[in-house]
């Protein structure tokens, strides 16, 4: 029996999951879900998509809601499973088949997909970082884009020195403060369309794994 055709839509949103075809876990331990998530980072940066939600707590399974932004939904999937593919060798397929995607229509229908990816979190051990919000060029609480964000490097820069400025503090000190940084970085990746690397550097030079693991935290 021929498959059915996949729906696709360029600027729509998916509900999307990969599982394990059992020739091995498709994560190992936490550094096989930094590695993914990361690559998600990547992904976003590559084809200028946003993702939503994901989850890689379960080792058989990874969900990830995603908003292809005017780009293509296979090409966007199969630049991820080949890039982890071929980090997660195996003597078999690492995925089950192919990923399984489904439109999602409206806010009701993206509220009612995230409950269930909570659910499958709870079921599989509880919250973890490797199970969090929104990775995207423009981080907000629904589909759309947010306006006014923090757009470029120097913009970003100009706004962490006057949260210095208003604390009564030099730049210097605010950064070498890891706790008062650290929730910085959080605030700057909900309000920027800066990448992980640009972050990064408008932070005194800090690599985009350490970024990731300051968002995830």
């Amino acid at each position: 029996m021929p498959r059915a055709a996949r729906i696709k839509d360029t600027f729509g949103t998916y509900y999307v999951t990969q599982s394990s075809s059992g020739c091995r876990p498709l994560f190992q331990d936490n550094q096989d879900r930094q590695y993914f998530i990361d690559l998600l980072q990547r992904t976003v940066n590559k084809f200028n998509c946003r993702i939503l939600d994901y989850c890689a707590q379960d080792n058989e399974v990874y969900h990830i809601i995603i908003d292809v932004n005017g780009g293509d939904l296979s090409k966007i999937m199969k630049s991820i499973n080949i890039a982890y593919g071929m980090y997660a060798v195996c003597d078999g397929k690492l995925f089950k088949d192919r990923y399984v995607s489904q439109p999602i229509t409206d806010e009701d229908m993206l509220g009612n997909v995230r409950l269930h990816i909570k659910e499958a979190l709870i079921e599989s051990g509880g919250y973890s970082s490797f199970c969090i919000s929104e990775i995207h060029p423009c981080v907000t609480s629904d589909i759309d884009p947010c306006t006014d964000c923090l757009d470029s490097i120097d913009a970003t820069y100009n706004y962490i020195e006057s949260v210095a400025i208003n604390n009564d503090l030099t730049l210097e000190r605010l950064l070498k403060d890891k706790a008062k940084r650290n929730d910085l970085i959080k605030e700057v990746r909900r309000h920027s369309t800066l990448s992980l690397k640009d972050i990064g550097t408008v932070f005194g030079g800090l690599s985009e794994s350490t970024i990731c693991k300051i968002i995830s935290q």
